[in-house]
């Protein structure tokens, strides 16, 4: 476990790669302030252009549409972070934002990021991180299935789409109009179909943050890539109510639309926090939006919440990847 100040170097030096000279603008929130200032010290020592943005100043939370201030700073940036509480009715707000600054900008997501998150994740080596991502990448470049169990009952298999992408999500934005949650580590796509059960100790959106690791794991059914309502079982009858009210939110919140492997390496355990959960390596299923414009899948939503699925024997067309959570580099060739 490192420092506050080590995740913040980490972010701001390897993970950004901010220089000297460009344009800094940190979105941060009154909820993990001591986060904001981290990073605020991070890039103030490489450059003199930042512009911090606390959102409680720009209206009352949830923001639910960009404010314009937040747009003009973030149109005439080189690197951008969001590093905030996730509060529930934002995320068509920080999807709008990730768009406009993907225009041009690196940016750097974190939202739901607290000061443990920086002292762990965020200190990962992501030379290691990058590399076992971009194996594996390379690996399912036109695989068509995989399945994926594990100890409690988790059964389910994938097609894929061959023509829609997987990216990469190394920790590492050194590019222009690049982008990728920090803490980092996943290889993702959009599923053609999903079916099977699933069994999750953590879901993600605002659910993390109020209910961490669920001390009863919640399973449900997926039929043909959409939740059986009727499935659900498990969790606490609260934790079923939101979840369900959340995903019938939106017409297209039952359905499956990420499918990913996490590649932190320096991860071992969950926190009860999915910006960084989502990482650990396993598996974790998304439903709602597909980050369309990423993958290529045909679809929107006003929703997407991530499902970890922990200790996950993983097959691609056959191919052990996975056991029990951990990566079978033999075969990742």
């Amino acid at each position: 476990m490192g420092s506050l100040e080590q995740g913040a170097r980490n972010a701001v030096t390897v993970c950004m790669g901010v220089k000297p000279g460009e344009r800094v603008v940190l979105v941060t929130d009154r909820l993990v302030p001591t986060v904001g200032d981290a990073l605020e010290r991070a890039a103030r020592n490489v450059t003199p252009h930042v512009t911090r943005v606390t959102l409680e100043d720009l209206g009352p939370r949830p923001l639910t549409t960009l404010p314009e201030a937040l747009s003009k700073a973030a149109s005439e940036a080189d690197v951008t972070f969001w590093a905030t509480q996730s509060v529930k009715g934002e995320l068509p707000m920080r999807m709008a934002f990730r768009r406009l600054v993907q225009q041009r900008a690196r940016h750097g997501h974190m939202p739901g990021v607290t000061p443990l998150l920086m002292e762990t994740g965020m200190c990962a080596n992501y030379d290691e991180v990058a590399d076992l991502t971009l194996r594996l990448h390379k690996f399912v470049q036109g695989k068509r299935t995989a399945r994926v169990t594990n100890p409690v009952g988790t059964d389910f298999t994938v097609e894929f789409n061959p023509e829609w992408r997987w990216l990469a999500d190394t920790g590492k934005f050194h590019t222009p109009k690049t982008w990728g949650n920090l803490p980092a580590g996943e290889t993702y796509t959009a599923p053609f179909r999903l079916h099977g059960r699933i069994v999750t100790h953590l879901l993600g959106d605002h659910f993390s943050e109020k209910y961490g690791e669920l001390k009863t794991p919640l399973s449900f059914e997926v039929r043909d890539s959409w939740i059986d309502m009727d499935s659900f079982r498990g969790a606490t009858p609260e934790i079923v109510r939101e979840f369900k009210e959340y995903l019938l939110s939106d017409p297209n919140g039952p359905r499956a639309a990420e499918f990913a492997c996490g590649t932190n390496t320096g991860l071992t355990r969950l926190v009860g926090n999915l910006l960084q959960d989502e990482k650990i390596p396993g598996v974790h299923v998304a439903f709602g939006h597909p980050y369309s414009d990423l993958t290529g899948a045909p679809w929107t939503a006003n929703t997407h919440v991530d499902v970890v699925i922990l200790k996950t024997d993983v097959w691609f067309d056959g191919i052990q990847v996975q056991r029990e959570g951990q990566y079978l580099m033999q075969n990742l060739r």
